[in-house]
């Protein structure tokens, strides 16, 4: 996602924060959002001010088509010097090695810091001259926590809640924010926010099932809740982003994970959730692992011929190891019930 890539630059060095700033008020950031990770990992997913669809007027006819055909274009500049910083980055490790380099690692720096800067310079103009544009104020402020300068960009959001506390977006944002900052509760709160303002954002219920799951004892502290009513409320929420977005692996496979967590698992429900995710557009490499979990529910619900026909799917190299041990763990378990049934007592006899 795009601001993940400026974040690999600054870890990288090639941009140092602080630098190319201006004396203008800062300004704006762009959209998207970021990747998903399973309960466990603490990333949430950033909604930023989210590009629009509408086609604004070649030549602008009134102020607010004005406004919106910069805003556009700003986004758009924005886009474009990330891919020309992408290929600097590209062409220059394409030359590692070798006696000639068009240009040095510091001047690569230099071009790379000098369109930040120009992005940067470009959302402070606009914002300076809109200075109520809520969506330019949480995109700026998620282009600044990205090149981490958290402190003002939570600033942006925090001035873009107070102009229209109904956005969904900034609310999710600092939820993310509160998040990474050891505050668990009020970024529980604000997800719940932002989940109240938009209820049809399978982003916003992810982040809150990843929350309440990393986070169990804030969790019951503030709702009043037992764990298992913790664990429980969390698979409503990744099920929620689930179903809302039927087509992403990521939620899917998130709902389905998420029962390894759960104690006692309810292995049958998680069966379902991994058969989901079993009829999705995935690549094979991604159906043998599914194939790996549904064998394992398999085994722990005693069902060993049914567990063996799903190893027997699992071709991927990477999964052989996998296979191999479920193998193992199916073969004892088999014998285990086996044992079980001759001491079962014989009720046929009188």
């Amino acid at each position: 996602m795009k601001h993940c890539v400026w974040i690999g630059l600054l870890m990288a060095g090639l941009i140092e924060v602080g630098e190319a700033q201006t004396n203008s008020p800062p300004t704006t950031n762009v959209p998207l959002a970021a990747a998903t990770n399973a309960p466990g990992s603490p990333s949430t997913h950033t909604t930023v001010a989210a590009r629009t669809d509408t086609v604004v007027a070649a030549v602008p006819t009134n102020a607010e088509d004005k406004v919106e055909l910069r805003y556009q274009l700003l986004l758009r500049q924005d886009d474009d010097a990330l891919t020309e910083t992408q290929k600097l980055i590209s062409r220059s490790n394409a030359q590692q090695g070798s006696d000639w380099k068009e240009n040095s690692e510091e001047e690569l720096r230099q071009m790379i810091q000098s369109r930040v800067g120009s992005v940067k310079k470009a959302y402070q103009d606009f914002l300076r001259d809109n200075p109520r544009h809520v969506k330019a104020m949480i995109a700026y402020g998620s282009f600044l926590c990205d090149l981490q300068e958290e402190e003002e960009g939570v600033t942006w959001w925090l001035k873009a809640r107070e102009i229209d506390p109904r956005n969904a977006a900034v609310h999710n944002n600092l939820a993310n924010h509160y998040s990474h900052d050891s505050n668990p509760k009020r970024a529980i709160e604000e997800y719940e926010t932002a989940i109240a303002l938009q209820p049809s954002e399978p982003t916003f219920y992810f982040n809150l099932g990843n929350m309440m799951y990393l986070y169990r004892k804030e969790t019951g502290e503030l709702k009043k809740w037992t764990e298992d009513e913790v664990f429980e409320h969390s698979l409503q929420a990744f099920r929620q982003a689930r179903d809302l977005e039927p087509g992403s692996y990521d939620y899917a496979y998130t709902y389905a994970e998420t029962f390894y967590g759960v104690k006692p698992t309810n292995w049958r429900r998680a069966l379902e959730a991994w058969d989901f995710c079993l009829k999705l557009n995935i690549t094979p490499i991604q159906r043998d692992q599914i194939y790996t979990h549904l064998a394992r529910i398999n085994i722990r619900l005693g069902k060993i011929k049914k567990a063996r026909d799903y190893l027997e799917l699992v071709k991927s190299d990477q999964w052989q190891d996998l296979r191999l041990r479920l193998t193992e763990i199916a073969n004892h378990q088999e014998a285990i019930l086996k044992v079980e049934d001759t001491l079962k007592p014989d009720t046929t006899k009188p």
